[in-house]
């Protein structure tokens, strides 16, 4: 029930003096170590990439690109040389590569974040001075200087870090409590230095300047497109537009970022004291470094000379003599277009043209996006049959789950291969009516996971600020009630907006081989507040109150636990706050994966023509029904222990349903 592995002793000569490590599964350790050995190896063999590419080809020594390379080589280090040692010290538990080594390690990771962190806000202030100040751009930011910039960004990073862990590098294992143990222990007065310099500081500067970015492009656009007569105005434009672009695409690299360095240092922020929580800091420690391989992925996607240059690479054209000259090659992947053609040929007048994708991106593409579809399916399924099949797990909170499983496993069968064909074909080939339901699909199974969300939020808040009614207020009944009314309410909702399409699908499409759904200003602003704004509100105005009372509760329970009948009373609202915590991380992510789907709207900008956008923020929000059972899976004994059953077949056994897997 609380979710232990059996424990072994790291070393078992040194009995008394020796830390207990866990015992994984052998299913789960290999699991794990194939999972975290594909993060890596993708980061390092995607980031090398990046280097040779910027490296090598002269076309691209440009200051942006500088410091691209800067990040580039950070997150590769971090991919050599944190990945590989922090997977060990998850998986094995015991710390076996000594106390120096030890020290070590923490100093390399504490540097190679401050150095990602610096390179961030450098990119920052190279595209505010790009886009504010465009004709000083040339003069003001040069190769030299952002090299200049970069070497101080890393030996301020190694110096600050080697200042604040100098302690740590002259008496390694200083803190240990046992052999087998690696701790680094920060006093109060540096942790608050760091947590200013590392992330209040650095990500105020990123905010405030990319909001000023972001107000100064949707001016310059309005009056662009009120101003623009003749030639020399036009070529002005151009200019411009590239410069957006890469601001736009960096401003993504830039919003990864915060979202995976963010968790991170909540509890810091908060004044909250996790520092046995491994599980949570596992958590956000890999989703810290999943940056790493989550950047060079963004670039490969909005980036077309990032793909001609790992194409060069990868066929080995590099090994040309003046490869690193070429330039030819470089015309149409600089101006990011693809050869397009026709939908309907035989319709010449009135067909829409759509994208010719290279046959190797093509094939990545519906290599990655199959791959995610039915990771999304198994394991949503695996969620449904657990839930369904065994006993134990029919409880309220279980119920809400198994609607959100149901809503993510239909996102998978139903929406993601169709938005797979959607994205990388560029043509709709499926007709107008499949258009209207696939839009209509996708939009109650959204709403459906919306207000899942919130009942879920609902539930948990009952759970830890009323703990005594909670079993008469929350019934099996009552969520079953609950979630039939969400999907009722979803269905109709949607239907409404949607009305007009499923009359007369295809209304609005210019051409054939388009898939345009139109709703209305007031129509929108409704969807905006109902589907985004008010569950939103709803979630975080619950979980801050859980929060706050969780905290002040186990303040008190601290100071007046007396007794076997208080001891017990603490341990049922353990658990509770545990399933809180776990559906918390499961809330938080959801706001992340949907929050950067709604921001073109809550800012009042129009960009229906960016097709990258929104298929960048699509699938992101797609992605959401992919993570949810991993984060059971990494949070849940019981799932794991109903996949085991499940995956063996001994589901299959008499009265299997009864099993105890609690």
């Amino acid at each position: 029930m609380d979710g232990q592995d059996s424990s072994q002793l790291c070393f078992p000569q040194l009995a008394n003096s020796s830390c207990r490590g866990l015992m994984h599964p052998r299913w789960e350790t290999v699991l794990l170590y194939a999972l975290l050995s594909c993060i890596t190896v993708i980061t390092v063999v995607l980031n090398l990439l990046v280097v040779i590419s910027i490296s090598h080809f002269r076309q691209l020594h440009s200051p942006t690109n500088v410091l691209l390379l800067s990040l580039a080589v950070s997150d590769l280090l971090v991919g050599l040389l944190v990945m590989p040692v922090e997977s060990m010290r998850l998986i094995e538990t015991c710390w076996l590569l000594g106390d120096l080594m030890c020290a070590l390690f923490y100093i390399i990771s504490f540097i190679l974040t401050s150095a990602s962190v610096g390179n961030m806000v450098l990119i920052s202030i190279d595209r505010y001075v790009a886009i504010c100040f465009p004709l000083q751009y040339p003069y003001k930011v040069t190769n030299s200087r952002a090299a200049v910039s970069v070497s101080l960004c890393w030996t301020c990073s190694l110096l600050y870090n080697g200042l604040i862990l100098k302690e740590h590098l002259r008496q390694p294992g200083k803190y240990n409590s046992c052999y087998g143990e690696c701790v680094v222990v920060i006093t109060f007065i540096s942790g608050s230095v760091d947590l200013v310099v590392t992330l209040i500081g650095p990500c105020s500067i990123i905010i405030l300047l990319y909001m000023r970015v972001f107000v100064v492009a949707v001016s310059q656009a309005r009056t662009m497109h009120l101003q623009i007569t003749g030639t020399a105005q036009t070529i002005r434009v151009t200019a411009k537009k590239s410069e957006k672009k890469a601001a736009k695409t960096l401003g993504i690299v830039i919003i990864v970022f915060l979202m995976t360095f963010f968790p991170y240092y909540v509890p810091s922020l908060a004044g909250q004291d996790l520092s046995n929580s491994t599980s949570y800091w596992a958590v956000v420690s890999w989703l810290l470094f999943l940056n790493s391989c989550l950047n060079p992925l963004i670039y490969a996607f909005f980036y077309p000379w990032f793909r001609k240059a790992m194409w060069f690479i990868v066929t080995l054209k590099i090994r040309e003599q003046n490869s690193c000259q070429a330039k030819s090659c470089w015309d149409s992947a600089m101006d990011g277009q693809d050869s397009s053609q026709l939908c309907f040929p035989q319709l010449a007048n009135s067909s829409c043209r759509g994208l010719m994708r290279p046959r190797w991106e093509t094939v990545l593409l519906y290599a990655l996006l199959s791959c995610i579809t039915v990771i999304t399916v198994i394991l949503n399924l695996l969620v449904v049959i657990s839930i369904s099949h065994f006993r134990q797990l029919h409880s309220p909170t279980n119920v809400l789950l198994l609607s959100l499983a149901i809503s993510d496993l239909l996102v998978g069968l139903l929406v993601m291969p169709v938005e797979s064909i959607r994205l990388i074909e560029t043509c709709w080939l499926l007709g107008d009516l499949m258009c209207a339901l696939s839009y209509i699909i996708g939009f109650i199974l959204t709403s459906a996971s919306v207000g899942n969300m919130v009942l879920i939020s609902i539930d948990r808040y009952v759970a830890i600020c009323f703990p005594l009614q909670y079993p008469y207020k929350v019934t099996n009944s009552r969520a079953a009630v609950s979630v039939s009314l969400c999907w009722a309410c979803s269905l109709l909702y949607n239907g409404l907006i949607l009305k007009e399409h499923l009359r007369q699908p295809g209304k609005y499409n210019s051409c054939y081989g388009e898939c345009v759904v139109v709703i209305t200003f007031i129509s929108g602003s409704v969807d905006l507040v109902v589907t985004f704004i008010g569950p939103c509100s709803i979630i975080i105005l619950l979980y801050m109150r859980v929060f706050v009372v969780a905290v002040s509760q186990a303040r008190t329970m601290h100071l007046q636990i007396t007794g076997t009948a208080q001891t017990i009373r603490v341990t049922a609202k353990k658990s509770e706050k545990k399933a809180a915590k776990t559906l918390g991380i499961v809330i938080i992510v959801f706001l992340m994966t949907f929050f950067p789907y709604y921001v073109p709207s809550l800012a009042g900008q129009d960009i229906s023509n960016s097709t990258s956008y929104w298929a960048v923020v699509s699938w992101l929000l797609f992605l959401n029904s992919c993570l949810n059972p991993l984060i059971y899976a990494f949070f849940y004994p019981w799932f794991r222990k109903a996949m085991w059953f499940i995956v063996t077949l001994k589901i299959r056994e008499q009265n299997s349903c009864q099993a105890n897997i609690l």
